[in-house]
């Protein structure tokens, strides 16, 4: 799926941009977010599963990475105060911004 979309949509977003006047070409930062991941992250914290900090970013062993231009990474959002913490997946599948995936992260 993930190539497909680049394929076709977002080089369709590309060329549309670029179409709107000559020489116009911004940088561009695509990125797929999954809110509805049925994954759940913990931490282990003196002996005991707890849920993680807000802010906790997980970008290796569970990811893929292929350099700067397209990877992905979990992040908790939000303190979970009820059951475990639910992150959310973001895939950055096309880059052309220059901005660093740890800036983006």
């Amino acid at each position: 799926m993930e190539r497909k979309l680049k394929e076709v949509e977002v080089e369709e977003v590309i060329s549309t941009v670029n179409s709107y006047s000559q020489g116009y070409n911004p940088r561009i930062l695509y990125t797929l977010v999954d809110k509805n991941t049925s994954l759940r992250l913990f931490e282990k914290e003196n002996g005991e599963c707890v849920n993680p900090a807000p802010g906790t970013c997980v970008d290796s062993g569970l990811v893929e990475v292929a350099g700067e231009e397209k990877f992905d990474f979990f992040l908790i959002p939000h303190k979970a105060t009820v059951a475990t913490a639910r992150p959310v997946h973001y895939n950055v599948i096309y880059n052309s911004t220059g901005v660093k995936k740890k800036d983006i992260e």
